[in-house]
């Protein structure tokens, strides 16, 4: 039986994934990724893009936070 919270947390995780689509600056504050998703909190956000980092998403944290991008894929290869 599957875990109906994963496939909410699988949803919001495309929907974070088209915020970046969506948007016209490269990078995005954890912040703007958030406002973005309705209906959760900025922790929720952050917990899934930390989840994320490494996968399909790239992160680091500076000193005002964490900010984020969708690395570009290699054509070359």
């Amino acid at each position: 039986m599957s875990d109906p919270r994963e496939k909410v947390r699988k949803i919001r995780q495309q929907e974070i994934l088209e915020a970046f689509q969506e948007s016209s600056e490269p990078v995005l504050a954890t912040s703007e990724v958030s406002e973005r998703i309705d209906s959760v909190t900025q922790e929720t956000v952050l917990g899934d893009l930390k989840t994320m980092r490494g996968n399909r998403i790239s992160g680091k944290k500076t000193k005002h936070g964490w900010i984020w991008w969708v690395p570009i894929e290699n054509s070359d290869d």
